[in-house]
């Protein structure tokens, strides 16, 4: 029982892990084109480029801010 719940565990965590990656991905091809017009002096930095993209979330597009929010959660 012990290593079916270790495995289980393992199982989630992998695809916590994917669901999370997917997310940052969308959230790339959501967001090139903002953080290219409001954040590039940041580039290729992510880090700084989403910290940019965040404080500047009034201007950029609904589809980064939605991909922006999917990734944070």
């Amino acid at each position: 029982m012990k290593t079916f719940l270790a495995a289980a565990g393992i199982l989630v965590a992998v695809a916590s892990h994917a669901v999370a990656q997917q997310a940052n991905q969308q959230a790339q091809a959501a967001c090139r084109g903002d953080a290219q017009k409001l954040c590039s002096q940041h580039l290729p930095d992510r880090a700084r480029v989403r910290g940019c993209l965040i404080e500047k979330i009034d201007q950029v597009s609904s589809g980064c801010r939605a991909a922006i929010a999917a990734a944070t959660q």
